[in-house]
């Protein structure tokens, strides 16, 4: 499981990137996951274009979805540390309040609370292992936020959760302002 708990607020605010100490697991599981899906890539890039095959739906449709979700998944990976920012007219006291009663609506765990951080988990029902841990860096007038999937084994990028989460913030931000 990852160890987040050493977070520079101030370095990850100036970089718009999720600053903190990682380990040597979270280096090799970066790496590991950037080798897999490149070498998926480049088997079906090969056979793609260097295989004598006629046009055919796996070739033509299917081969190159899957070559188009493994840059995604690439990318999502090497941005998974971004910060999306998500502005708000209230100060960081209200933004952390409005947070927390989000969290308990939602039935997320509390893992960590300050002034200006919100660690939030959302365990899996089918494994205690796995978690998605959402980070907010709290400041007057927006939030900063990114999700990060955390499992026992290989730790697979956010894919969509982080999409559905800002439009979410946005919603819930604007209800108050109006």
């Amino acid at each position: 499981m990852r160890n987040i708990e050493n977070i520079n607020i101030n370095e990850s605010l100036n970089k718009q990137k999720l600053v903190f100490k990682e380990d040597w697991f979270d280096k090799f599981d970066r790496f590991s996951l950037y080798f897999i899906f490149s070498l998926v890539i480049g088997v079906f890039s090969f056979v793609i274009f260097n295989l004598k095959i006629e046009n055919t739906l796996v070739t033509d449709i299917i081969f190159p979805l899957v070559i188009l979700f493994c840059i995604y998944v690439i990318y999502r990976k090497a941005s998974e540390l971004s910060l999306t920012k998500v502005e708000s007219l209230m100060d960081s006291k209200m933004n952390l309040k409005l947070l927390i009663d989000y969290a308990e609506q939602k039935q997320y765990d509390i893992y960590s609370k300050s002034y200006d951080l919100l660690i939030l988990n959302e365990s899996s029902d089918f494994n205690s292992n796995q978690k998605k841990t959402m980070i907010f860096i709290l400041k007057d007038n927006f939030v900063l936020f990114t999700i990060i999937q955390d499992k026992s084994k290989v730790n697979v990028p956010i894919l969509i959760s982080h999409i559905f989460l800002k439009f979410e913030l946005k919603k819930l931000f604007s209800k108050i302002d109006n």
